[in-house]
């Protein structure tokens, strides 16, 4: 068995943890400071920076295959950190971090793929200038984005007031990534579809789902999408689309599709994810083999585990309510319901965990989730008297 490290202790890299551990895996984890969720669950811990090259060459010399938590770790870091390292290996491999780790490098990469994604284009000029001439070039509106360190809402900007988009575009240059905009797309709800790509190419896919945001943030995922009304030739485009990803990108591991579902029946690739996501949780309760258990199995070679999913399921995300901070605490999990619990403090909208429910077919698919919102609720009454938090 391989010694295992995976980068990053978020939550993720929990749930990765947590998977290895079921596995008989203990792997080693290489944290940005001791008190990140996935420190202290069973394996040994390194504390260092994303771009520490000598922490991280010391941590590469003591394992032998490095998993990663997120696409943020900088592949000529990563290649420095590593040399001399005969029989390392990385998954997924560098090459994939070079190619889709900067969102506007994923914009290009599926254009020379011909994978449909919406119209696109970077900032090569003085912000304001480049602004004025993107309302001729996208006169339906733009959204404005970072290239790098965009996540959860985070690093997006509305084309609306030129002042606002000035700032954003500014704050997001000084941070070394680029600026891109794409042209806002009227779609009717956004997609998702996590795949798993073992080292000898076999691909299994998930099923197909609907995400559901609030504030930039995956809010609730309900699958599969075909059970919340999505045409199953929407759906099966939305295999279509990761399958070609997967085997064009040689990705090794789980990753994710976020995609578009447009009001003229198109489906566009919004971004894509070469990790476990948000939107795969899922599989942890409603599937046979869940998305972290497959990413696992690829990177030790070991053949996939199939899906199998329940015929109907919710994952909702319980994050951090409003005016409420503090140590948060789960409250006791309903019967019919799985609550994961990542062990964060609380802040308002931070993904604190997550529930996972599952029902016996798409008629169960209302009361299923009426079930959820009750239970959601009720976790976030407890937090807001206080029942499930202490400051």
């Amino acid at each position: 068995m391989p010694r295992m490290g995976i980068v990053g202790a978020g939550q993720l890299a929990r749930m990765l943890v947590e998977a290895a551990l079921a596995m008989g895996i203990s792997p080693h984890v290489y944290a940005q400071s001791e008190s990140d969720c996935a420190v202290g669950l069973g394996g040994p811990c390194t504390v260092g920076g994303l771009g520490d090259r000598e922490r991280l060459a010391a941590f590469f010399s003591g394992v032998d295959l490095v998993l990663f938590e997120s696409e943020f770790a900088d592949p000529v870091i990563l290649r420095e950190a590593s040399l001399g390292l005969r029989g390392l290996r990385f998954c997924p491999g560098i090459e994939v971090f070079e190619a889709l780790r900067e969102k506007s490098d994923q914009k290009r990469w599926c254009v020379a793929q011909e994978i449909p994604t919406a119209e696109f284009d970077t900032c090569a000029s003085p912000p304001r200038e480049w602004l004025r001439r993107l309302r001729g070039k996208f006169p339906a509106g733009a959204v404005l984005k970072w290239s790098r360190q965009g996540y959860d809402g985070k690093g997006v900007c509305f084309l609306d007031d030129e002042a606002v988009a000035v700032d954003f575009c500014e704050r997001g240059l000084s941070r070394g990534g680029e600026i891109y905009a794409e042209a806002r797309v009227a779609f009717v709800r956004e997609l998702a579809v996590v795949a798993c790509r073992g080292g000898d190419g076999n691909l299994v896919v998930y099923p197909p789902v609907v995400s559901q945001q609030k504030d930039g943030v995956c809010w609730r995922v309900i699958g599969p999408a075909s059970a919340a009304g999505v045409a199953e030739a929407t759906v099966a485009r939305a295999r279509e689309i990761a399958l070609r990803v997967g085997h064009a990108a040689g990705i090794i591991g789980t990753y994710a599709v976020e995609l578009f579902e447009t009001s003229g029946g198109e489906v566009l690739v919004n971004e894509l994810a070469p990790r476990v996501h948000n939107s795969g949780h899922f599989s942890q309760d409603a599937c046979a083999t869940s998305q972290f258990e497959n990413h696992l199995r690829a990177a030790l070679g070991w053949p996939l585990g199939e899906p199998l999913p329940a015929p109907v399921f919710v994952m909702q995300n319980l994050l951090g309510p409003d005016g409420v901070t503090g140590t948060a605490v789960p409250p006791p999990p309903p019967s019919a319901a799985h609550f994961h619990w990542y062990g964060k403090s609380m802040r308002p909208g931070r993904k604190l965990g997550h529930l996972n429910a599952v029902a016996g077919g798409p008629e169960e698919l209302p009361a299923l989730l009426a079930r959820v919102d009750r239970w959601h609720g009720q976790w976030i009454a407890r937090m807001k008297e206080g029942k499930g938090a202490s400051a």
